[in-house]
């Protein structure tokens, strides 16, 4: 995320923050498997090439949220081609929990588990460019978690 869309990101989340709360980490993740993506995307793929004669082939991507920790709360922001889109989540700071957290050689993957919701987000940060992947650590280590 550049300067720019940060800026705006966090002008969209200013009224969602109390007058005196502190923002602490502003990080991105794409939401869901990678591994689930690809196979929808294979599929969306092959259902276009059949249904255009093999003119066309579509593709899926996987969605991409923004996160901003304050010192209060984790708001959760849609990404929309890079820049900040609409408002997902707002998450209690002390309900929100990194678990199953794996730094490994290309991505930082980890669950976020909300004390009290049933499902949890599935994250992975990308190692490009890095000041994403040093800003998902930040994430993790200022909830209390500590990668693998």
């Amino acid at each position: 995320m550049g300067k720019i869309y940060e800026r705006q990101l966090l002008k969209k989340a200013r009224p969602l923050m109390a007058e005196d709360e502190q923002v602490e980490v502003v990080a991105a993740a794409k939401v869901g498997s990678v591994r689930a993506s690809a196979a929808r995307s294979l599929a969306v793929g092959v259902a276009t090439a059949i249904a255009t004669g093999g003119a066309g082939y579509g593709m899926l991507v996987q969605a991409e949220a923004y996160f901003i920790l304050t010192d209060r709360q984790v708001l959760v922001f849609q990404s929309v081609q890079g820049s900040p889109g609409k408002h997902l989540a707002t998450i209690p700071r002390h309900l929100a929990h990194p678990v199953d957290v794996r730094d490994g050689a290309l991505f930082l993957k980890f669950f976020l588990q909300v004390d009290s919701w049933q499902d949890m987000y599935k994250l992975t940060v990308p190692p490009l460019p890095p000041r994403l992947r040093k800003r998902g650590r930040l994430f993790i280590q200022s909830l209390g978690a500590v990668a693998r």
